[in-house]
């Protein structure tokens, strides 16, 4: 037999049966569930099966990984696909229920809980899909109660939490949990468990440090993960979501260089699972999301090779029969991957490559990624001074913002609200080149507050900062004391923005603030900006002038 060739770790869950090859299919199964490749994971459950017909467990795990998770929740799935979930989640539950009474307590129990989350074969409305969910958290509440100290259930019922409110855990704005969240009752399950672990010398668990990072990303201290996020990947190192999502937590506290280094090995692990199962399932959209993590790591770092290579990995996924594929909130998602690559050459000041690409023209399959060609080609061209082409392009891109569907949706928003912001750079800059500077300015204040008030995703649904472009232009006019504020503001040195907000040690607003206080008498705060500074231009590969690359003089 062909051994299987992934390295996922060591995690192993005791479940009743007297083959040992159903047992590690089991095992294989249960560590994709964690690492969020739920394709793979439902392949592995069904050799668990194949193994041993009579696992009860094996059918557990193939209607846990065929329903809702975290990324996709039934909000999420188009009537064929919610009717296929049901129809074999329901199924598997109803074998596994079957053969249970062979099983462990601690298996009947989970059998029991994931009965409550798939309670007809067929779908049913939405507010009764949440009422399974809701009546799945309280079945799996009273698992976890009688077995306190079970770390598979403790991640499993954190999980269960967490999904009620995907992406509204917290409310960003207040630094609360989000009103209606289990999200302290999830942290207090994680952290124990995690605890308990640590305390005991046994091995990191995949899933409670991914549920860790997820319950604690929106929250204004995202650095409580930070132990997580270091431990995760050697958890599992070919589950490639796995080696991804300690860049949430590294982008969020600065750290761009190791957010690169997990992308990177994300990216790795991706293309080996590829080479095993193709590139056609919802693992996808994990895969673009890993790329696209690496980029935007690489754009705040200031290293255009990184956020280059990131761009050709993204645009290698992203084959046109993928992006076709019949999936529908799966293909909005992925064409909102590829019309997210417009920001770096934006960022990198890449005005002739900009120019030179030509734009796609099928509004009907590519609206967001025309709309941002027409920003980025209006911005190219208001830098180089040839503002008649950029202002045909601003109003190309208004007609196609205007004309786009509601249900559009780009990192947790609806499109048109990420592409206004775009819309406010374009004309503050256009209104900048023809020396309109207090309307400019106005203009690219509204970018800025349109920006904060995007709805939280990672990378931010806008990756390139609106409040670079103010400062870089505040500072080429001598309104220092403003492009100061802006600066700080951005780095998190005021928190005068909310936490998920802020891009601490990012070299263009370090660049940008260390000019501002150089103009002043010199102090101990600027020494330390100076060597913070150093340091993140010695790991961007390019000579950064400005925070922006459309201010056009520097005297630094």
């Amino acid at each position: 037999m062909h051994e299987y060739d992934f390295s996922l770790g060591n995690h192993h869950f005791e479940v009743t049966t007297a083959s040992a090859l159903a047992q590690r299919w089991f095992d294989r199964g249960l560590v994709w569930i964690y690492g969020f490749n739920h394709n793979e994971a439902a392949a592995c459950f069904r050799k668990a099966a194949q193994a041993d017909p009579q696992l009860a467990m094996a059918y557990w795990g193939e209607a846990y990984a065929c329903g809702p998770f975290y990324n996709m929740t039934w909000d999420k799935f188009s009537a064929a696909e919610a009717a296929e979930a049901t129809a074999v989640c329901h199924a598997a539950t109803r074998t596994a229920q079957r053969l249970a009474p062979a099983a462990h307590d601690v298996e009947q129990a989970l059998i029991e809980a994931l009965c409550a989350r798939f309670q007809k074969p067929k779908p049913v409305s939405l507010e009764q899909f949440a009422q399974w969910e809701d009546d799945y958290v309280m079945a799996m509440r009273q698992v976890h109660d009688r077995y306190p100290d079970h770390c598979d259930i403790a991640a499993l019922f954190s999980e269960a939490l967490i999904t009620r409110t995907p992406w509204r855990l917290w409310n960003v704005e207040t630094g609360e949990p989000a009103a209606g969240a289990h999200t302290d009752e999830a942290l207090g399950v994680i952290e124990r468990a995690i605890a308990r672990r640590l305390e005991a010398g046994e091995p990191d668990h995949a899933g409670l440090l991914h549920n860790c990072i997820h319950a604690l990303e929106m929250s204004p201290h995202p650095e409580r993960a930070m132990g997580a996020a270091d431990r995760l990947p050697n958890t599992s190192p070919d589950n490639g979501h796995l080696q991804h999502m300690p860049a949430h937590v590294y982008v969020l506290c600065g750290r761009y260089s190791d957010a690169i280094e997990v992308s990177n090995r994300a990216i790795e692990a991706d293309d080996k699972y590829v080479a095993h199962a193709g590139m056609f399932d919802f693992t996808a959209l994990n895969r673009c999301h890993d790329v696209l993590m690496k980029i935007h790591a690489a754009m705040l770092a200031g290293h255009r090779g990184e956020a280059l290579s990131g761009v050709d990995a993204l645009l290698d996924r992203l084959s046109e029969e993928l992006l076709q594929i019949d999936k529908p909130y799966l293909a909005m998602l992925l064409e909102g991957y590829l019309a997210s690559v417009g920001h770096v050459n934006v960022r990198f000041g890449l005005w002739e490559d900009i120019l030179a690409k030509p734009g796609r023209t099928d509004a009907s399959r590519y609206p967001i990624t025309i709309a941002m060609e027409y920003y980025a080609r209006g911005i190219a061209c208001s830098s180089l001074g040839r503002l008649e082409e950029a202002e045909h392009e601003q109003t190309q891109l208004d007609a196609v913002t205007a004309g786009l569907s509601d249900e559009l949706i780009l990192g947790n928003n609806p499109v048109a609200d990420v592409l206004a912001v775009g819309q406010a750079m374009l004309s503050g800059e256009l209104e900048y080149r023809r020396g309109g500077y207090g309307k400019a300015f106005a203009a690219l204040r509204t970018a800025v507050r349109l920006s904060d008030e995007l709805a939280f995703s990672e990378p931010w649904p806008w990756m390139h900062p609106p409040r670079h472009a103010l400062g870089a232009l505040l500072m080429e006019q001598g309104e220092y004391e403003e492009a100061e504020a802006v600066y700080r503001t951005d780095l998190g040195l005021d928190d005068a923005v909310v936490r998920c907000q802020q891009h601490p040690g990012n070299v263009w607003s370090l660049h940008g603030l260390a000019e501002c206080l150089r103009r002043k008498t010199p102090t101990a705060e600027l020494e330390a900006l100076e060597l913070e500074l150093e340091a993140a231009l010695g790991y961007a590969d390019i000579s950064i002038k400005a925070s922006c690359c459309c201010r056009r003089s520097v005297s630094w």
